[in-house]
């Protein structure tokens, strides 16, 4: 079904408008970019996803917020959680911060439980130890998009990170929604107009700092929770898969390429090469997932 003028406002115009709002009160507040960076992204994710069902009814929107019960309905939940501990790392004292890499690790461990507890169609056709096994990995997947995520501000290019992954939230959203989860994919375009909606802000307010590596935490729950309750759903694990590598390469730290000879480690560090193998990293297997995704759909319906 086309989205019509009132969907692109709910599921586009409003996460964009909130992130951007957000940070420009931040950035008043004078917060700590960690700080900055997760209330803008987080403000924007669940704006977009309350948005989401306002365009059935406020009732209806409100109802899913304060009372759960779909696996969907908790992703804001989750995602002010993330934010939550990201802003508390940023001003806790250092003594505390392994406190907190514990307390995100055990967070990573049930952001997954959460999600596909209430998912019984997924859970139902896996074996105890399929299940065990499933949980295992996917809470590892979301510990190291955090990691991953936070350090790629030793990659500098926030700006370059930043695009990167307001194309593969895109992308997210074009395969999630080709491989039959329509709601998924709304949800992915909302994640990409809030993260476009902050990143361009902070650009505007020179507040770029290190993008989105300082919300590391509500980005890698959000995008992370498409891919896997995608791939609970219909997203086939190969595309789930290209999803995942796409994400990571897009925003997670990539080791530093040799320097040519006679260029200086700052110049090579913010130079076009690491940019542009950034996005053939990223681009590539999104690609893939989303063309295969669209034909499979097609044949579906025209075969």
């Amino acid at each position: 079904m086309p989205l019509g003028p009132s969907d692109v406002f709910w599921i586009g115009v409003a996460p964009s408008v909130a992130a951007a709002i957000a940070m420009l009160v931040a950035c008043r507040l004078r917060m700590r970019p960690t700080a900055t960076w997760s209330t803008s992204v987080a403000c924007g994710l669940i704006a977009g996803m309350v948005a989401q069902n306002v365009r059935v009814g406020w009732h209806t929107a409100l109802e899913k917020l304060l009372h759960p019960h779909a696996a969907i309905d908790w992703l804001p939940w989750l995602v002010l959680v993330a934010a939550g501990i990201s802003m508390l790392a940023a001003y806790a004292p250092r003594s505390w911060q392994r406190w907190l890499v514990a307390l995100a690790s055990v967070f990573a461990i049930a952001v997954p439980l959460r999600l596909l507890a209430n998912n019984a169609s997924a859970m139902s056709r896996w074996s105890l130890g399929e299940k065990f096994g499933i949980l295992a990995f996917w809470s590892a997947a979301f510990a190291l998009w955090w990691l991953t995520f936070a350090l790629g501000r030793h990659n500098r290019q926030p700006l370059v990170r930043g695009g990167l992954l307001v194309v593969v939230a895109l992308g997210i959203s074009l395969t999630v929604a080709a491989s039959g989860a329509l709601t998924l994919g709304e949800l992915g375009g909302a994640a990409a107009a809030a993260l476009l909606g902050a990143t361009g802000s902070a650009s505007a307010l020179g507040r770029i700092a290190d993008g989105p590596s300082s919300a590391a935490g509500p980005l890698a729950v959000m995008l992370g929770s498409l891919i896997l309750l995608g791939y609970s759903y219909e997203l086939t694990a190969t595309n789930a898969a290209l999803l995942a590598i796409s994400l990571t390469a897009a925003a997670g730290w990539l080791p530093k390429l040799p320097l040519p000879l006679g260029r200086s480690s700052a110049v090579a560090g913010e130079g076009w090469g690491e940019g542009i193998l950034r996005a053939t990293l990223a681009l590539v297997p999104l690609a893939i997932a989303v063309a295969s995704a669209i034909t499979t759909a097609l044949a579906d319906i025209y075969g």
